[in-house]
């Protein structure tokens, strides 16, 4: 399904993408703390999938369980919170997701931007506030949905991992996909067998691993077995 009409049942109809996209991703659980909009709809249609939700006690710890979670899985965690001080509030958790590359979806209510003109309370350029904490922040909107929420949780994934912010809006076209990186090349051929004749004639080999490795932790503990570290 790729439109949804600016309307209640365009809110209703656009998480339905939503939840079908995370659904194809393999999300099982959502975060978050809920308020007033179109919050009830995405949780909603998220469980008629049978996604789960966890409620948290404030939008920084659900971005920063959320974030865990997708680290620990290695699909994306997605968190949902409501709009104004919702967004403001899970910042924290948003650029912490960010810095230490755990890959995470946060989606927010939003003003209607069909109704912007006339509604003050809560108003504020969402996408701008948190485009400087994330890897990409854009408005889901009814043009080409299900798009853009698969090309937001792969580059919430694609390496270095972190955060990317969606704001909720049926009622704008919203942006276009963001853009995804092509996957860093593998290391191979004369490189990785000069680094395998090197780490053999070590003495005292020492490994350095960064987070990336996480999900490769089989494998990185079995290296580092043999080299005797």
């Amino acid at each position: 399904m790729q439109s949804c009409p600016g309307s209640p049942g365009g809110a209703r109809a656009l998480a339905e993408v939503l939840a079908a996209e995370l659904d194809r991703a393999g999300v099982d659980t959502l975060f978050g703390l809920p308020g007033g909009g179109p919050n009830l709809d995405m949780i909603g249609a998220a469980g008629a999938a049978g996604m789960r939700f966890v409620l948290a006690h404030g939008e920084t710890a659900a971005c920063i369980m959320a974030g865990t979670y997708g680290l620990l899985s290695g699909v994306p965690g997605v968190c949902v919170v409501t709009r104004g001080p919702g967004v403001t509030s899970a910042a924290n958790g948003l650029a912490q997701a960010t810095l230490d590359r755990f890959p995470l979806l946060l989606v927010s209510d939003a003003v209607p931007g069909a109704e912007a003109h006339r509604v003050a309370r809560q108003r504020f350029d969402q996408t701008r506030l948190t485009a400087p904490i994330t890897k990409w922040s854009g408005t889901l909107g009814d043009r080409r949905p299900g798009d853009v929420v698969g090309a937001a949780l792969a580059l919430a994934l694609r390496a270095p991992a972190g955060g990317v912010h969606l704001d909720f809006d049926p009622s704008v076209p919203g942006d276009d996909p963001p853009g995804v990186p092509p996957e860093p090349p593998g290391t191979g051929g004369p490189e990785l067998r000069r680094a395998r004749a090197l780490a053999e004639r070590a003495r005292r080999p020492v490994v350095l691993v960064g987070p990336e490795a996480i999900p490769a932790g089989a494998a990185v503990r079995e290296l580092v077995e043999r080299l005797g570290c």
